[in-house]
């Protein structure tokens, strides 16, 4: 992903409602993936789908 793709999927994260510790340890987890380029914009959107 270029910056403003990482941007972008960090700006859908931070929208997410979450509550609890392990969905906070899943939602920081996924932030450091996406600034480490492990991850597509696809991917992030299936993710937060799947998991949030």
């Amino acid at each position: 992903m270029n910056d403003k793709e990482k941007v972008e999927a960090i700006r859908k994260t931070l929208s997410l409602n979450i509550e609890g510790l392990m969905a906070y340890s899943r939602y920081v987890g996924l932030i450091h993936d996406i600034m480490d380029d492990k991850m597509t914009m696809k991917q992030v959107d299936v993710y937060i789908r799947d998991n949030f």
